[in-house]
């Protein structure tokens, strides 16, 4: 299902997901294949692969799928929704502040943080469920079979059996934003920023947290 350009009237903003705002913005606003769109995700949302590892179907530090396949998945999930009528929900998670815990004891404990995450998400996720690594500390996992209180429940528990402790003491987190279709919308751009404005609003209340796309505080239209 091709992705086609949607417009964003209102979308919070925070500085923690400004990397995958740019995202949507820049790569799902233009037509293109599922190839060229992966190509512009690598250079939005860079990843610190060695060598060709880029184009690997998984990636190398956490197991999870990579950039390429989640373009493709979303797209494929959405042309099955649209055809057979199967709801399915875009969990977007982010690390909060992980830059500063790489600054503070280096790359080694930051990886070691984003493979827990990694292992959260298969903990909590189902056979038909994907689960992706998108970008340096940004996650996606597609639910399948899923509306909103589903998915707000499995994110809450992915996130709860999270025991993120740095060896300085202070304790790490995540935000999580979703949307889904066709609960809030049917093509697959348009859900995926849902999902970045719901990831918004949880960084903007703190971290932490899990939100659900509102179009009450969300106004997003197709061009």
């Amino acid at each position: 299902m091709a992705i086609s350009p949607p417009r964003i009237d209102t979308i919070p903003h925070h500085p923690g997901i400004s990397r995958i705002q740019r995202f949507a913005t820049t790569v799902f606003a233009r037509a293109g294949s599922d190839a060229d769109i992966a190509h512009s995700l690598r250079g939005v949302l860079p990843l610190r692969y060695p060598g060709d590892a880029a184009g690997l179907d998984h990636d190398p530090l956490t197991g999870l799928a990579s950039q390429p396949v989640f373009v493709a998945s979303l797209g494929r999930w959405a042309a099955r929704s649209a055809r057979e009528g199967t709801p399915y929900s875009l969990l977007l998670i982010d690390v909060d502040h992980l830059g500063a815990v790489n600054a503070r004891q280096g790359h080694v404990r930051g990886d070691a943080l984003l493979r827990q995450i990694a292992a959260a998400m298969r903990q909590h996720a189902t056979r038909e469920d994907r689960l992706f690594r998108i970008g340096g500390d940004e996650f996606a996992a597609l639910l399948a079979a899923t509306g909103p209180e589903a998915a707000q429940r499995q994110a809450e528990a992915m996130l709860q059996s999270l025991q993120i402790a740095t060896d300085d003491g202070r304790p790490g987190s995540v935000s999580a934003g979703i949307a889904g279709a066709p609960w809030s919308a049917r093509e697959p751009g348009l859900v995926f920023r849902q999902a970045i404005a719901g990831l918004a609003d949880a960084k903007r209340c703190g971290g932490a947290g899990v939100a659900i796309f509102d179009p009450a505080r969300h106004r997003l239209t197709t061009r």
